[in-house]
């Protein structure tokens, strides 16, 4: 117990932007919560959880090219292009909804992995070679949906953006009335997703040598270079990264109102970026980076 404890105060110490974060969300949390006019509930948090996934995952992308010492300014136009793809391949039979979901991930991730080959072996600088693949992103996802519309799957869109009882009722996996499951049938699935990505995905990415060489890349790249490290792999994998990154949100996006919007009124690529700024899942950053944080 005390080797625990000693443990947890060190990673503390040694992290301290990163559970600061954390304690401020749940006080600013708190505080909404009670000035709220439904109070504590499942439905307010399933509507918070609704309306800030996407963010969340923006922030996500662009945090990798952050890392490196770039921008990547196509992530909120790779998000818009892949939430068409959603909103087209999102319905059928159970099968075609998961082969939709796979060419939906499949789309982003494509786009981020051309990112990393333009930016490597094009010779371009990050932010000016995904200014160009945005548009690019933009117009392809006009092409789909000229249109706002779409026809996602209703049992999908009803249970991607509710909780867990939902989810299971919907699907009828067993019974969501069991007592076992009732202390947890609350918890968003929104909620649920963007924890199975950061523990699923992010968090063993981080811990791999081109996890680390990306780190490395932001810090000191010429000495990142002289140590061996693959700086040409680690660029492209932090590029198809953010792009993979916004896809996950999209089955949420385009199920919750049954449809895709191919232009937003609100600039997706720019609020990723000081919402990254502000977001502190990632302790360090590349010294270019490191200065003040920008509240979004």
């Amino acid at each position: 117990m005390h080797n625990n404890r000693s443990s947890l105060a060190s990673t503390i110490r040694q992290n301290p932007g990163f559970y600061g974060a954390i304690v401020m969300l749940l006080v600013l949390y708190l505080v909404y919560n009670s000035l709220h006019p439904r109070g504590f509930s499942a439905a307010v948090l399933i509507q918070n959880s609704n309306e800030s996934v996407a963010i969340v995952f923006l922030a996500m992308a662009q945090t990798v090219p952050v890392l490196l010492g770039g921008l990547d300014l196509s992530v909120g136009a790779i998000m818009t292009l892949t939430n068409c793809v959603a909103s087209v391949v999102l319905n059928g039979s159970p099968l075609q909804i998961i082969f939709g979901m796979i060419i939906t991930l499949a789309t982003g991730t494509a786009f981020g992995f051309m990112n990393g080959l333009i930016v490597v072996y094009g010779r371009l600088q990050p932010i000016i070679a995904t200014l160009a693949t945005g548009a690019i992103a933009v117009g392809l996802a006009l092409f789909i949906r000229p249109a706002p519309g779409g026809n996602v799957d209703d049992d999908i869109g009803w249970a991607l953006t509710n909780d867990l009882y939902e989810l299971v009722a919907t699907y009828g996996w067993f019974d969501a009335d069991a007592a076992w499951f009732a202390p947890i049938s609350w918890f968003p699935v929104p909620l649920l997703i963007v924890i199975v990505i950061a523990f699923g995905v992010w968090l063993p990415f981080k811990r791999t040598v081109t996890g680390r060489t990306i780190y490395a890349i932001g810090s000191a790249e010429g000495a990142a270079y002289m140590s061996g490290l693959n700086l040409d792999r680690a660029k492209i994998a932090a590029f198809t990264l953010a792009g993979f990154l916004p896809d996950a949100p999209d089955c949420i996006c385009a199920s919750r109102p049954r449809r895709a919007m191919p232009t937003s009124p609100r600039p997706a690529p720019i609020r990723s970026i000081p919402s990254r700024l502000s977001w502190s899942v990632a302790p360090r950053c590349s010294e270019a980076w490191a200065g003040p944080s920008v509240r979004w």
